[in-house]
C-alpha cells in the first residue's frame, strides 16, 4: 500500500452513518484522498455537503476501486458480502460495518475471501477503541479489579429501529464485542430473549446471558428496556443511555458512554464470624472522558491503517469479527426460539 500521505480511500454508502466516517477518515488527513460512491444523488450530495469534493462523487463504485487503497463499506447488510468480495478480489484492504455478514455462511465465505485475497480485514466495532473501553481494559489488565466476575451492558431508550437487522445486529453486538474483547476470549454457552413486541419483523428488544470457561458471566440488554437519559449522540430524534459495568474479586467499575464517565470502587467480600461482607478500598469518578463517535471511528481507523503498514494482524480480526460473531448470533436467535441454553463449547 501507498504510504499514509499517499493512501486513498474509497467509501461506499453514505446514509445514516456515512458522515461519521467521512469525518473520521478528514480527521486522519485524508480530505482529498476521500473517494465516496452512492448510488443515490441525496446521498452524494450529504458526502458532498460533508467536504468530499464534487470530483470524488460516484454512484458507481467500480469507477474509483481501482485507484483506492481502502475500501470502506457502509451499505445495507444484504449488500456487505458481494461488495466485500469485489474489493477483495481487486486486492484492496477492506474495513467492514457490522454486523459483517447475514449468518454463518456467508461469514465463512467473507473468511475464505479474505485468506484468499491476502489483504487486511476490519469490521466495525468501534467501542474497543473508545477512551472508557481502554480505561476498563487498563483496570483488568492491571488487576485494580481483581477476577473479572460478572460484566453487564445496557444499551437502551427509544431510537429509529433498523428494519434490515434490529437490535440484536445493530446494538446488542457492539457489547458482545466488547465483552470479548476485555475477556479476551469467547462465550462458552449462552441464554436469550428476542421480543418483536413493535410487530416490525426483526427484534425490538434483546435480552441476552453469555457464560464463559473462566467463570465469568455477563448480561446484555439492548432496545427499550430503559427511558434513555440523553439525547443519542448519532441518531436524531432518540433518547438513548449506554453504560457498562464490571464487577471483580476486588472490585468494579461502571463507565457511562454518553456521560463520558468512569466511576470505580475497590471492594471485597470476607467472611466475618460467619457473615460474608464488603471491605472497601479506595474509589474514584472521572469525568470528561466522553470522545464523539467519528473521532472513535478515526482512532479504530488509524489502527487499521498501523496494522496495514506495519503488516501486522487486524485489531479486529474478520475470523473474530465476523465468523465467531456469526455463530455466536445465530445460537442467540436459537436459544430465543427454544428457550434453552445453547453450549457453543465443549463443557469440560
Amino acid at each position: 500500500m501507498a504510504s499514509r500521505q499517499d493512501t486513498r480511500v474509497l467509501q461506499i454508502g453514505c446514509g445514516n452513518f456515512g458522515p461519521a466516517h467521512i469525518s473520521a477518515w478528514h480527521a486522519l488527513g485524508l480530505d482529498d484522498r476521500l473517494y465516496v460512491a452512492d448510488p443515490e444523488p441525496e446521498a452524494r450530495a450529504l458526502a458532498g455537503a460533508c467536504g468530499v469534493p464534487e470530483a470524488n462523487l460516484t454512484g458507481d463504485f467500480k469507477e474509483f476501486l481501482d485507484a483506492a487503497d481502502i475500501v470502506d463499506i457502509v451499505v445495507p447488510l444484504p449488500a456487505h458480502l458481494s461488495i466485500a468480495q469485489a474489493a477483495l478480489a481487486a486486492g484492496k484492504h477492506v474495513a467492514l460495518e457490522k454486523p459483517a455478514t447475514r449468518g454463518v455462511s456467508e461469514a465463512r465465505q467473507l473468511v475464505d475471501h479474505a485468506q484468499e485475497a491476502g489483504t487486511k480485514v476490519q469490521i466495525g466495532y468501534h467501542m474497543r477503541f473508545h477512551p472508557l473501553a481502554a480505561a476498563l481494559k487498563q483496570l483488568i489488565t492491571d488487576g485494580d479489579l481483581g477476577r473479572p466476575v460478572y460484566l453487564a451492558a445496557q444499551t437502551c431508550g427509544f431510537k429509529r429501529l433498523r428494519a434490515d437487522t434490529g437490535v440484536l445486529l445493530n446494538d446488542a453486538v457492539h457489547f458482545i464485542d466488547l465483552v470479548r474483547w476485555l475477556l479476551g476470549m469467547a462465550p462458552q454457552s449462552v441464554y436469550a430473549v428476542l421480543r418483536d413486541d413493535l410487530g416490525c419483523g426483526v427484534p425490538s428488544l434483546a435480552l441476552i446471558v453469555l457464560d464463559y470457561e473462566d467463570g465469568a458471566v455477563a448480561r446484555i440488554e439492548a432496545g427499550r428496556t430503559g427511558i434513555g437519559h440523553r439525547a443519542d449522540p448519532i441518531v436524531p430524534n432518540a433518547w438513548t443511555s449506554q453504560v457498562f459495568s464490571i464487577v471483580g474479586s476486588h472490585g468494579a467499575a461502571e463507565i457511562d458512554f454518553h456521560a463520558g464517565t468512569l466511576l470505580r470502587r475497590g471492594a471485597r467480600f470476607c467472611e466475618k464470624q460467619g457473615i460474608w461482607q464488603p471491605e472497601f478500598g479506595d474509589a474514584s469518578f472521572t469525568e470528561g472522558m466522553g470522545c464523539a463517535w467519528a473521532d472513535v471511528m478515526a482512532r479504530a481507523f488509524a489502527a487499521f491503517l498501523h496494522a496495514i503498514e506495519n503488516d501486522t494482524a487486524s485489531p479486529v480480526p474478520v475470523g473474530e469479527a465476523a465468523l465467531e460473531m456469526a455463530v455466536l448470533c445465530e445460537a442467540i436467535e436459537r436459544s430465543a426460539r427454544t428457550g434453552v441454553r445453547i453450549f457453543l463449547k465443549a463443557r469440560s
